[in-house]
């Protein structure tokens, strides 16, 4: 008999309030980890291309088990008196249109049918060569990342650019190289502590490399510039493209507050980029018509509050700096809903799991 779990009010909004831990067997986790690398592989085509089906080309193909069928089929005898039996028929070859059937009418392949078979040629797939291959190289092994595979694939990196160096590459080919790099490892959110500790090291040992990621950082305040809302009654195509790039937004933040935990970014760029979005963040509750905006705004804020950061042993952060966020957060997580037009019940719940950090 199947046993039956009873919840209070209270198990539920506990739940609701702290979560739940729940631990993914590594084969699940492997799986999930696998369909990461594709969908956030640059290769990665997102929206499949169906080409229509070329219907012709199709029946030609089918033309001699037709013709087989209609004169006489498998033991060569027909009672309808074709090829099989000795009656007449043409020499060219037939089709049969789909739906009738072998005595009713019968059209001969045309021309440009035939023209088709014998202009037919195998797709030739493009072979990269120099620095492409190494790039290539690149790209696969850092789309391959996993627990398991991350001392194998830093090792493959490492020498691919390695060998890339040993080539004289120009300037553009090396920032070409190094923002590759930057693109793959900081939009990968399942994995952005392994790849911020993977881009910790080619930082150290490669100039080009980190001359892209100081350029990468010093923009950093802009991408809190590009928030928005799109309904996708409106607009679906654009919805969709506001749900991707908010996606890669947090994939990226998550990516430098990880590169704080290998000290390749100060903390006080963090504490920098909280306040700002705190005070912005003001503004907009008291606006109409800005929940979604002020709810992503929160998500971005829940990923840069990160407990390992902010932590009693961690002396490298501004006392003050910390004390005006977290006043704020406390603030507005102790609000009402109708307090501010734009401040929604799920907001105030995701600030209250700061706060409980």
């Amino acid at each position: 008999m199947a046993q039956v779990y009873k919840y209070t009010i209270h198990d539920i909004n506990n739940i609701i309030l702290n979560g739940f831990e729940y631990k993914l067997n590594d084969d699940v986790v492997e799986v999930i980890s696998n369909l990461t690398s594709e969908v956030g592989s640059p290769t990665y085509i997102k929206t499949p291309n169906f080409q229509k089906q070329n219907t012709e080309n199709d029946d030609i193909k089918t033309q001699k088990y037709q013709s087989r069928s209609i004169y006489g089929g498998v033991g060569g005898s027909s009672s309808g008196g074709g090829v099989g039996s000795g009656g007449s028929g043409k020499n060219s070859s037939i089709k049969r249109h789909k739906g009738m059937s072998n005595k009713q009418h019968l059209d001969p392949v045309k021309d440009d049918d035939w023209e088709t078979i014998r202009t037919f040629s195998t797709t030739k797939m493009e072979q990269h060569e120099g620095i492409d291959v190494f790039i290539d190289n690149i790209r696969s092994n850092l789309n391959k990342m996993s627990i398991k595979t991350y001392d194998e694939i830093n090792t493959n990196v490492i020498s691919n650019i390695d060998q890339l160096i040993s080539q004289n590459i120009s300037h553009e080919e090396s920032h070409k190289i190094s923002s590759i790099i930057f693109d793959i490892v900081s939009s990968n959110r399942f994995y952005s502590k392994l790849y911020a500790n993977l881009y910790s090291n080619l930082i150290s040992k490669y100039e080009f490399i980190k001359l892209v990621f100081k350029e990468k950082e010093a923009s950093l305040g802009d991408i809190l510039n590009n928030v928005y809302y799109v309904s996708p009654d409106e607009n679906y195509d654009l919805f969709c493209k506001m749900n991707n790039e908010n996606e890669k937004r947090k994939a990226l933040i998550s990516f430098f507050v990880n590169l704080v935990l290998y000290d390749v970014i100060a903390i006080c760029k963090i504490e920098e980029l909280l306040i700002q979005l705190l005070d912005n963040l003001n503004i907009l509750i008291k606006e109409e018509n800005k929940k979604f905006v002020v709810d992503e705004y929160i998500e971005i804020i829940f990923i840069l509050y990160n407990k390992e950061l902010f932590n009693n042993e961690n002396k490298n952060f501004s006392v003050d700096n910390h004390t005006k966020i977290i006043e704020t957060i406390k603030h507005l997580a102790g609000v009402k809903v109708k307090t501010y037009p734009s401040l929604s019940s799920k907001s105030i719940f995701k600030l209250m799991d700061i706060v409980e950090m």
